[in-house]
């Protein structure tokens, strides 16, 4: 994705997330709303599908 986008899509979800009417929202259908920088997100993903290749490597799990 073009780092422009990103930066247009990061800032109009931190726009969207501050709003006290979507964390309620959020709130009444049981999530704990929070906001990640588009940077810190990446970041969290691109480790979370190193880890769990690994888990999926050692327990020798295929997707077919």
């Amino acid at each position: 994705m073009p780092s422009e986008a990103k930066a247009r899509l990061g800032q109009a979800l931190e726009t969207v997330m501050s709003r006290p009417e979507v964390q309620d929202k959020l709130k009444s259908i049981g999530f704990e709303p929070a906001y990640a920088r588009m940077d810190d997100w990446t970041a969290f993903v691109t480790n979370d599908i190193s880890r769990m290749r690994e888990v999926a490597t050692r327990s020798q799990i295929r997707a077919d």
